[in-house]
């Protein structure tokens, strides 16, 4: 839930996946690169990168990126 509430309005994920280590997330925004910072500020999410070149199409920038869960002050 936060994720979503984190994302602006104009993005549609077409795939999301958690694990263990963190999160995946394809799909289309107005501005993929907003998309990093915003995840990297999240109280639970960190090292936020594109795992593949953002392509742009008429109106929309399609995505792919991934991030690791935060870990607890003082964790291993």
């Amino acid at each position: 839930r936060e994720l979503t509430e984190a994302l602006p309005a104009d993005v549609w994920l077409t795939s999301l996946s958690a694990d263990k280590s963190g999160v995946e997330l394809a799909g289309f925004a107005g501005s993929a690169s907003q998309l990093i910072p915003l995840l990297e500020s999240s109280p639970t999410l960190e090292r936020a990168e594109f795992t593949s070149p953002v392509t742009k199409g008429r109106d929309k920038e399609q995505f792919r990126l991934k991030a690791a869960w935060e870990r607890p002050a003082g964790g291993r």
